[in-house]
């Protein structure tokens, strides 16, 4: 699970659903390099099989 937080005060609206944005692809990307699929809810992912 990942989390980004920044002070509300300070962020442009606009500018914080550009970057909550960018993040989620990121994940996703990742998530797809690693060889893994997003699971609902955060919970984890069973163990691989060896």
């Amino acid at each position: 699970m990942l989390a980004v937080t920044f002070p509300a005060a300070d962020v442009d609206p606009a500018d914080r659903a550009l970057l909550a944005d960018r993040v989620a692809r990121a994940a996703r990307d990742l998530t797809r390099r690693v060889g893994g699929r997003p699971t609902p809810a955060g919970r984890p992912h069973p163990p691989a099989s060896a």
